[in-house]
């Protein structure tokens, strides 16, 4: 049998957060963008609560899947948001429409996704992690807006 126990527990000093943030922002160029990643609930930080202490600290957050980032989204954190894990096609539309970032690894899945953003009337804001088409070139035809996501 085995029984239930605290023997492990978290202790999260939101002061000494901020004050890594603070020395990381002193080592890097001042034009240099910040993700913090939280997904997997902030490595059992709490996603929430951290993403809400430091938002202003950061430029951006990363999550691993589309309900993590829609999480955070509705309960108000306003930074980019990136899904660093594979997005189904069937999460396009409410990520699209939540201003959520994803990234596509086919050519079908940047179809679909132009397909759902044009339905939407909305932009798509997308990281390519590996696109080939037509006879090996990258890009061959689409109606998708291409961007650096350095201007993002």
């Amino acid at each position: 049998m085995i029984r239930e126990t605290n023997r492990v527990w978290i202790n999260i000093h939101l002061d000494s957060l901020h004050r890594n943030l603070d020395l990381l922002r002193t080592k890097i160029a001042e034009d240099t963008k910040v993700m913090a990643i939280v997904k997997a609930d902030a490595y059992g930080h709490g996603a929430l609560v951290v993403a809400q202490e430091i938002a202003d600290n950061v430029d951006w957050f990363g999550v691993a899947t589309p309900e993590e980032a829609l999480i955070l989204r509705k309960k108000g954190i306003r930074n980019p948001i990136l899904v660093l894990g594979v997005v189904r096609p069937s999460y396009y539309s409410e990520l699209i429409e939540n201003s959520v970032r994803f990234s596509l690894f086919s050519w079908q899945d940047a179809v679909l996704c132009s397909k759902a953003a044009e339905y939407l009337g909305r932009e798509a804001m997308i990281h390519i992690k590996w696109i080939r088409a037509c006879t090996g070139s990258v890009f061959c035809r689409t109606n998708l807006r291409w961007s650096s996501s350095a201007d993002s």
